[in-house]
């Protein structure tokens, strides 16, 4: 089973530390803006079976919007990332949206399964907030979206946003709907049988109640 999503926000707000912080468990201070695309994998396990997560990568420059706009189509998921110290790019959440919906030409716009993240939050406190947590959770319930708030540098509450996000394509593709508690980094090149496979492996442990010790908001 394969599963590409794509990663859309406005330029320097986090998009490629949250990717290398979900693939590789690793951040760096800076990174080199991203031209057009950019395309990292992980694979990880539920129920024995072995999920390819095709992780897209995009611009926020828009002078590379036409090129990235071409990868749209076919996407299972999108991933929209703002800067919680950036005004601008919390509102222009809705325009990235809007955009991902024409190019992407899905079926049913209404129930796509977007998430919103809002990156940078070690760099934040109740006093210096751009903007207010109110506000946020207002315009996730009015887009129907989930909303997650995280810090690629602490690599505070990534790994529940993607839980979220695989456990809900995945009961959408499968018979028996599960609930995705958390991940645990294993390397399965320890087995002979997967020793051609990628090192960046997560299984995911089942728990029985999804919201449990998560800390993310269903707006």
């Amino acid at each position: 089973m394969s599963l590409k999503i794509i990663i859309i926000g406005d330029s320097c707000v986090g998009k490629t530390s949250l990717l290398k912080r979900y693939v590789n468990n690793t951040f760096l201070e800076s990174y080199k803006a991203t031209i057009g695309v950019d395309f990292l994998t992980k694979n990880i396990k539920i129920n024995k079976k072995i999920i390819s997560l095709q992780l897209w990568d995009t611009a926020g420059n828009e002078r590379f919007h036409t090129l990235s706009n071409a990868f749209y189509r076919g996407a299972d998921a999108c991933i929209i990332v703002f800067d919680l110290t950036n005004i601008i790019s919390f509102n222009n959440l809705e325009r990235w949206m809007d955009e991902f919906l024409v190019y992407s030409n899905v079926s049913d716009p209404n129930n796509y399964p977007f998430i919103i993240i809002g990156n940078k939050s070690d760099l934040i406190n109740d006093t210096n907030r751009a903007i207010s947590d109110k506000y946020i959770q207002k315009f996730c319930q009015n887009k129907n979206v989930k909303y997650f708030e995280v810090s690629t540098k602490l690599n505070t509450n990534i790994n529940h946003a993607f839980s979220y996000l695989v456990n809900r394509l995945y009961n959408k593709n499968s018979e028996t709907n599960i609930d995705l508690y958390d991940m645990e980094s294993i390397n399965l090149n320890e087995d002979k049988e997967d020793s051609d496979m990628n090192n960046n492996y997560d299984k995911i442990q089942l728990n029985k109640n999804l919201n449990n010790g998560y800390n993310y908001c269903f707006c």
